[in-house]
């Protein structure tokens, strides 16, 4: 049997998907408001909203206006549930859910077989899946009601689909590059920093192109007909999105960039901006990633003693590890140096597990193969294989997937439904984080005052006219949870008492912080 057909063949993949489905599913069957404080964000809600928005033939309308601040495939995705459940938000939520496992799942499958197709060893694939598979920190985000995990497959697929480019020749190279640049249209739509990725990849294909001395005109012609291929893909969005907003570039990276910059007073520095934002980046890096870190460092330790050599031989250039490194720095610079977005880094910086996958199966699979046949190399794989489950099960957050007790009300559905009941109908109220708002009070009008779905609002925050907008707009109630200055710092002249305290609500804390209602002076 070929080498590919024995890694299509093998029943481990199976039975990991298998477990993958039932530990994804068994913590899915909570009751959603469980879910919501331990894995779902205001964006999903968001999204959406916006996905409501569409279904019911308005456009991508948010509040006063449409937005084109969100990330397009998924919400598209997401339009036709509220098509067949108009009157549930409950019901969509679950939809989301299950289609994100769906692409969780997928994303382990083409996980596994890139790897296997990279390996001599049938345990490294296993292995790498396996911790994939029962990773809490992958569960959580399967289960986010976000584009994350389809993101995530689709980048996989680009990456994993980067040997056939290099590999066609003649007609099926022109077929290749344009099926590989509309999949590559594809994931940027999925996410819009997939963007980095055709960068990454770019980078890494002509450099390895420079080193082989390959000539120049074919390879940009391969280049172009890869930028036409996702350009195709692409250019319905945009025409929807210039439709809409008359505007090409999504609002809601520069509303980000713009709220990080207003806490420090539009005056970074290395000490009150960019170090903190690098230490919480890598914080939240290593503190979700432990057992990925963790193996490493021990296959490192491993190789170490195997000489030189097998250090030498695990750092040899690969295609599909390089170019998702490159993609992983870029996104670690975007994040820190440029956007931010703290609060979000843990969903922003997933596509590290890529990463890290890709960098542990190489040093296995060096490792195995300089490990001497028997003994050794069985105590090795069963105490990786022991590392990796004992890794994974023993964090706090698996032990809250499989707990019926959450740590507390964490999540943003509560204030949503407190707003559907308590705030008179027709309401016209504002709000920084208003995903959960805008979605379960649609009796209201929500209006989003941070920019991230409200070009208007950022443009007014930008010429100091926050406060003038809030007025324009009508919004006469703030539900707010925390930073209230914030208007005032983007609002030239602004009075003490243009926003007056009503007071906190009632027994909802989000993150561990009370939300609070405001009176805006008419």
């Amino acid at each position: 049997m070929p080498v590919a057909e024995r890694w299509r063949s093998d029943p481990f993949l199976f039975a990991l998907v298998a477990i993958g489905l039932l530990l994804r599913l068994f913590a899915a069957a909570r009751p959603l408001l469980q879910i919501d404080d331990l894995a779902i964000p205001d964006d999903a809600y968001l999204s959406l909203t916006l996905a409501r928005s569409i279904a019911h033939g308005w456009g991508p309308l948010y509040g006063l206006a449409p937005t084109n601040g969100f990330q397009p495939l998924y919400v598209f995705l997401m339009a036709p549930a509220f098509v067949l459940i108009p009157h549930d938000a409950f019901a969509p939520v679950r939809i989301a859910q299950l289609l994100l496992v769906a692409c969780d799942l997928l994303a382990l499958v083409v996980l596994y077989r890139m790897i296997a197709r990279l390996s001599r060893s049938r345990a490294v694939p296993r292995l790498i899946a396996l911790a994939w598979a029962i990773n809490p920190y992958v569960i959580l985000t399967s289960l986010n009601a976000l584009e994350t995990s389809l993101s995530f497959l689709l980048m996989i697929l680009v990456v994993a689909r980067l040997h056939r480019l290099e590999s066609a020749s003649g007609a099926a190279r022109t077929r290749e590059a344009l099926g590989f640049g509309a999949l590559v249209g594809l994931a940027a739509l999925a996410r819009f920093d997939n963007l980095l990725l055709a960068a990454a990849l770019g980078g890494v294909l002509l450099a390895r192109r420079v080193r082989a001395r390959v000539a120049l005109v074919p390879s940009l012609r391969t280049f172009a007909l890869v930028g036409l291929g996702a350009g195709l893909a692409v250019l319905p969005w945009l025409a929807y999105s210039w439709y809409w907003t008359r505007d090409l570039v999504p609002v809601s990276g520069r509303a980000v960039r713009y709220m990080c910059l207003s806490s420090v007073h539009h005056a970074p520095t290395l000490s009150n901006l960019y170090l903190p934002m690098l230490r919480k980046a890598i914080e939240v890096t290593i503190r979700r990633n432990p057992v990925y870190l963790t193996l490493i460092a021990g296959l490192y330790a491993v190789l170490a003693m195997l000489g030189r050599g097998a250090l030498r031989e695990a750092h040899a250039p690969r295609l599909e590890r390089d170019a998702a490194l490159l993609f992983g720095v870029l996104l670690f610079i975007a994040y820190t140096g440029v956007i931010f977005g703290p609060w979000h880094f843990a969903r922003y910086l997933f596509p590290l597990i890529l990463v890290f996958s890709l960098h542990a199966g190489r040093l296995l699979d060096v490792a195995l193969d300089h490990v001497r046949a028997g003994v050794p190399r069985r105590a090795l794989i069963a105490g990786l294989t022991w590392m990796i489950v004992l890794g994974s099960v023993m964090q706090p957050s698996f032990r809250r997937l499989s707990s019926r007790q959450v740590p507390g009300a964490w999540g943003y559905m509560r204030i949503g439904l407190w707003a559907r009941e308590h705030i008179p109908k027709g309401t016209v109220c504002g709000g920084a984080q208003s995903g959960a708002l805008g979605y379960f009070a649609d009796s209201l009008t929500v209006v989003n005052l941070d920019g991230v779905v409200n070009r208007a609002y950022y443009d007014a925050m930008r010429a100091g006219r926050a406060i003038d907008y809030i007025r324009a707009a009508h919004v006469r109630l703030l539900v707010w949870q925390d930073d209230i200055e914030f208007i005032a710092r983007e609002s030239r002249g602004a009075r003490p008492d243009d926003v007056m305290l009503l007071g906190t609500v009632p027994g909802i804390r989000t993150l561990g912080e009370p939300w609070t209602e405001y009176r805006v002076r008419p």
